[in-house]
């Protein structure tokens, strides 16, 4: 009786530098996602205060191991424009 040929397995050439890459494991918690062996949170500023001082976020983005990243919601210029003249009239009652 012979033995069943065993086919051999195609390997993709980049499946080391995918391994590499890629985290082996991925995990998500409630407050941090687990790439193999190291710990990530990710930390969401929403509704800016209306003024803030030069620098007003550097002290977060200067911690040792932290990535910041600002996303910018581009705005309508009319609807800006509109929303300008209203605080400036809310500033200046007396002005007409």
């Amino acid at each position: 009786m012979s033995k069943p040929k065993v086919q051999p397995q195609q390997v993709h050439p980049l499946s080391g530098l995918l391994d590499i890459l890629s985290p082996q494991a991925l995990d998500f918690g409630a407050r941090q996602i687990t790439f193999g062996d190291q710990l990530a949170r990710v930390l969401v500023v929403t509704n800016y205060p209306p003024r803030v001082g030069p620098a007003w976020l550097a002290r977060a983005a200067a911690i040792p191991g932290v990535v910041c990243s600002v996303h910018v919601t581009p705005t309508d210029p009319t609807e800006l424009l509109l929303s300008i003249n209203k605080a400036i009239g809310s500033t200046r009652p007396g002005w007409n």
